[in-house]
């Protein structure tokens, strides 16, 4: 399970306050507030990812917590946080229980996360120790040991109802201690059975069951060569044969493959770099191969895509001795969408579907390109819905990871003026003609600051006259706005801004008055 940030735990951040609360509350200690909007999906995911993680390196039997019907007392438990392992004859693999969890704790910061972990001889107890105990906790066999840890936790580790955790608090009853020394049927009848079911499960006494994952069908194949070659037609033939063999698995499942897997193994180790004047011993070294790993943006079950792409794959990479074996494995799949095709097409002369996500041309463009270029390179644009413009569009990469929208923020804007302002110069005087309201295409990353001679005799609610950027002064011809943007209370230190849409004989600039600080700001132009 994921632990809080102990800082921010000491300081008096918990789960379930408000994001403006925990940020005044960590703003006093040594932590600088970083705020993420929630993503539920995604850490789903991630705990999903994180389970076949487990499922592959650690046991055959790996769980996702679930949840009842009602929130457990003291964990808002909205959806699961924790992971289950059945690790019985496991511990010996990894030089017994202590060994066991560091290579867990390991396995995690590879993909950069940290936990809480507790052995013990019941899930109860497992889940208790590893949100109510500090550190890594081990129990074994030993009930007595296993009863005196146990004993100084607090009722709400039975992961009881809040109803049931408060009449026990009001009681004077908040650890386990007290809780096992009355008797059961007294609780039972007063407090209800679950109560005692709890108890019983902490303790050992009753089984829970465990709803164990299942690894997803394996489309796997594998071929050996005759004799070792680098010659890559020979290897590319290979892969088209590989790709013909896992492609009836998929079909006959109905998935196409998002991430595919060629490994190669060589004849002979690459040069290894001499280390303190010492080589590695040759039979401590693994056995050498080349991995080639491509992602696709939308499933499919094409064969020539698919052997295309591991080709391709292939030619960017240096042999550094002859192949020997290949092995082909599809480690994530989605299911095939399909749409029903429409005899006309569309009535604004359109394509049968407007998303553009599910042509094939498109998808397999952004495969190629990434292939190419390097999945990080291809990215897509998603609204993320924040009221500054800089934040407005969330970049995510296409190909081998799924796409979630991003959530909606609440924004307050003010609406901006549809009044025709017209700014009188000595130079030039100018008429704007209205335009509907409209952003640059060429935005700056981060706005730039522009001088404002101190002679401006704008008002407020006005641009400059002038103003000055890379050593130039620009005339303001006219103007449109002001558009007010503000940032709510609860994403930390508010910030608002106006904005202008100004002319100038340079064009049109993106401007606006940073009412915190009293400055210009360039934002970007209009092309």
């Amino acid at each position: 399970m994921i632990s809080r940030d102990t800082v921010a735990a000491r300081l008096g951040v918990r789960v379930g306050m408000s994001v403006a609360e925990a940020g005044e509350m960590a703003s006093r200690g040594p932590l600088t507030p970083h705020i993420e909007p929630h993503d539920p999906r995604g850490d789903k995911l991630a705990l999903s990812e994180i389970a076949a993680l487990l499922l592959e390196e650690i046991s055959p039997l790996v769980a996702i917590e679930s949840l009842d019907k009602a929130k457990w007392a003291g964990q808002d438990l909205h959806q699961p946080q924790s992971i289950l392992c059945d690790v019985s004859g496991v511990a010996h693999l990894f030089g017994g229980e202590l060994g066991l969890i560091d290579e867990i704790a390991k396995l995690l910061a590879g993909v950069g996360f940290t936990a809480k972990i507790a052995i013990a001889n019941s899930i109860a107890a497992a889940w208790a120790l590893a949100h109510y105990h500090d550190g890594p906790v081990i129990v074994g066999d030993d009930h007595d040991a296993s009863l005196e840890r146990l004993r100084a936790l607090p009722v709400e580790a039975l992961r009881i109802m809040p109803d049931t955790a408060a009449t026990l608090v009001r009681l004077g009853i908040f650890h386990l201690d007290a809780l096992l020394r009355l008797p059961r049927g007294g609780l039972a009848t007063r407090l209800g059975k679950p109560l005692v079911d709890r108890i019983a499960q902490i303790l050992g006494e009753a089984d829970e069951p465990m709803a164990v994952l299942r690894p997803p069908a394996e489309f796997t194949s594998d071929h050996e060569l005759d004799y070792a070659s680098d010659d890559l037609n020979i290897l590319a033939d290979r892969i088209r044969r590989l790709v013909s063999n896992v492609k009836g698995g998929l079909a006959t499942s109905g998935r196409g493959a998002l991430r595919l897997t060629c490994r190669l193994d060589l004849s002979a180790h690459p040069p290894l770099a001499v280390d303190s004047g010492q080589l590695e011993s040759e039979s401590r070294r693994p056995a050498p191969c080349m991995m080639l790993e491509v992602n696709l943006f939308a499933p499919t079950q094409d064969e020539n895509h698919l052997s295309g792409l591991l080709v391709s794959a292939l030619e960017n990479k240096s042999l550094t001795s002859t192949v020997i074996r290949l092995s082909l494995a599809v480690t994530l799949t989605s299911p095939i969408r399909t749409s029903q095709g429409t005899l006309f097409a569309d009535p604004i002369g359109g394509s049968q579907s407007n998303d553009w996500t599910h042509q094939k041309s498109s998808a397999r463009l952004i495969d190629s390109l990434s292939e190419r270029l390097g999945r990080e390179r291809v990215l897509g644009i998603t609204p993320s819905h924040d009221p500054l413009p800089e934040k407005s569009f969330r970049a995510s990469i296409l190909t081998g990871k799924a796409k979630f929208a991003s959530p909606r923020k609440r924004l307050l804007r003010a609406a901006p003026s549809d009044e025709i302002r017209r700014v009188e110069s000595n130079t030039k005087p100018a008429l704007l003609i209205k335009k509907n309201q409209r952003r640059p295409f060429c935005l700056l990353s981060q706005p730039i600051s522009i001088a404002v001679p101190q002679t401006n005799d704008a008002s407020v609610h006005e641009p400059p006259r002038t103003f000055r950027v890379h050593n130039r002064l620009h005339t303001v011809l006219g103007y449109w706005g002001p558009e007010r943007i503000e940032t709510g209370w609860w994403y930390g230190p508010c910030i608002r801004r106006d904005y202008y849409r100004v002319e100038t004989e340079a064009g049109w600039w993106w401007i606006y008055r940073d009412l915190t600080h009293q400055t210009w700001m360039l934002h970007g132009r209009f092309s």
